[in-house]
């Protein structure tokens, strides 16, 4: 179910490019003088990302592990590859900024390929997860004849939303 990513598209790719650097570069603008640790990192790895796709080309993707020893180099304890996911990747994707990823690593959107190539990859992880909560929740609720309902609780709104009108439809 997942799309095979479509040949590039002038009108699309030219629109993409601008606006995955522009993202960029203005994130490294505004949090560049920044101290908080994270955002160090964030900065450094965008910068990276940038100086990739700008002079080594658009097409590659860079390894995780390369990007964090370059992160590395300007620290004095190391970061995990678990915190260069949530604390740097995932939090630039809070903040709005277009990064592409796939087994073969990270980069800045260039084209529409990149987007599917992100897309199918977070399917891939979060439509297995979603199954799985959702076989949970029905079978808590058949075992208590519907009384307990494990999305109920706020803090599971999003999710349990997403199952209620799935089941709607």
């Amino acid at each position: 179910f997942y799309l095979d990513p479509p040949s590039p598209s002038r009108q699309y790719t030219q629109k993409i490019t601008k606006m995955s650097l522009e993202l960029a570069n203005n994130y490294i603008l505004r949090k560049e003088g920044s101290s908080i640790p994270y955002e160090i990192d964030q900065v450094n790895t965008l910068k990276h990302l940038v100086f990739h796709f700008k002079y080594l080309g658009s097409e590659r993707y860079i390894l995780t592990n390369e990007i964090i020893k370059h992160v590395n180099s300007g620290r004095a304890k190391p970061i995990t590859v678990h915190y260069f996911r949530s604390k740097v990747i995932a939090k630039l994707r809070d903040e709005g900024i277009l990064i592409s990823s796939g087994f073969l690593g990270y980069k800045l959107p260039a084209n529409e390929a990149d987007l599917y190539n992100f897309i199918n990859h977070n399917t891939a992880i979060i439509h297995p997860m979603l199954s799985r909560i959702k076989k949970c929740r029905d079978q808590i609720r058949k075992a208590t004849g519907q009384e307990l309902d494990i999305l109920a609780p706020d803090e599971y709104h999003f999710v349990r939303k997403f199952f209620d009108v799935l089941e709607a439809l």
